[in-house]
């Protein structure tokens, strides 16, 4: 049996990737940013309205690493068409 696993989000999880993001974000950043700054881009990029719309997004997918049943990480997996130029989002 693995230790790590892998796993889909679901998105009744969305509060647990909301909790990840931030924490894993601030400890990315932290020194490199104020907090102030930090709070403010995280209020909008990892806002719950955001994960909905982005969970919802038929080519955007997001995955829990589990380590010893726990949650250490994530991944969000964007699928588009190289061709197909997205709209990029600015958060300011």
């Amino acid at each position: 049996m693995s230790l790590f696993a892998i796993k889909s989000c679901q998105l009744e999880e969305i509060d647990h990737l909301m909790t990840l993001s931030k924490e894993t974000y601030y400890q990315a950043f932290k020194a490199f940013n104020t907090r102030e700054n930090m709070d403010h881009y995280v209020k909008k990029a990892f806002s719950k309205e955001q994960f909905l719309a982005e969970m919802r997004d038929q080519h955007t997918s997001f995955y829990f690493g589990i380590y010893q049943n726990q949650r250490i990480g994530y991944l969000k997996l964007n699928e588009y068409d190289t061709s197909f130029r997205r709209p990029s989002r600015t958060f300011y």
